[in-house]
């Protein structure tokens, strides 16, 4: 039976995270599971909510960071950790169901693609919508198979996230890691609901800065910045 790695980034989560792994663990139907929880910096309860979840279940790994080093150098510690034969990410507010992880993995299955991309339909963030089609924009320049939209939910082949957590750079942009490993990838319509927790950490100013550090993994440039680890981590939770 296969094992499922979900990796969530998390900041500023106590409100969703309890309902968002609840609901994961309910995924029976296409394999066992692992939840791998990166605390990215919060700065309300979500450590103490999350250690309590980790004591009370062993599916649960907990990673708690030093401070904010953002959702892409969360998810890149989250892919060093994870032990499944597929890897999947997602955001912690609930606005995509976890329900769609399925929708994901037969795409993943049926497709025999190495990556697979959620493609929102409605409800994005007017500012996460304007760097959804930035981000996409500067990807088909360098080599995003056309007709394939990048979100922040997507699944991968283990071989994918083993190829993509050997980076070593203090600059991470996560779709330019994956672009360098496959250009096998697909991407599929799945429901993206209005916001129940929370509000969005991205303004422009930040997607500018992604968007810039973007062109520069594509270009191998980031490949030097060796100076500073890209994230620095502060305490995990049912790691061997």
């Amino acid at each position: 039976m296969k094992l499922v790695s979900f990796i969530i980034p998390l900041y500023n989560a106590a409100a969703s995270v309890r309902e968002l792994t609840t609901r994961i663990m309910r995924l029976r139907n296409f394999g066992q599971i692992e939840i791998i929880c990166v605390n990215d910096g919060s700065t309300d309860t979500t450590d103490a909510v999350v250690r309590t979840l980790a004591a009370k279940n062993k599916h649960i790994t907990y990673i708690q960071l030093t401070r904010n080093f953002g959702q892409h150098n969360a998810l890149l510690t989250g892919l060093r950790f994870a032990k499944g034969d597929v890897v999947l990410c997602l955001d912690d507010d609930l606005q995509t169901p976890p329900e769609e992880a399925n929708v994901l993995l037969n795409a993943l299955y049926t497709q025999h693609a190495d990556v697979v991309y959620g493609q929102y339909e409605t409800n994005e963030d007017p500012v996460r919508r304007i760097g959804t089609r930035l981000h996409n924009l500067m990807a088909g320049i360098f080599g995003k198979p056309p007709g394939v939209t990048l979100t922040s939910f997507f699944c991968m082949t283990s071989v994918v996230a083993r190829k993509v957590s050997r980076y070593k750079g203090s600059l991470v942009y996560l779709p330019g890691l994956v672009l360098r490993a496959t250009k096998n990838i697909a991407s599929v319509p799945v429901r993206h609901e209005s916001r129940k927790y929370g509000r969005s950490g991205y303004t422009v100013g930040s997607l500018i800065k992604l968007w810039i550090i973007g062109v520069l993994v594509y270009l191998r440039i980031a490949d030097v910045f060796h100076s500073k680890p890209a994230t620095v981590i502060q305490n995990l939770v049912n790691i061997p």
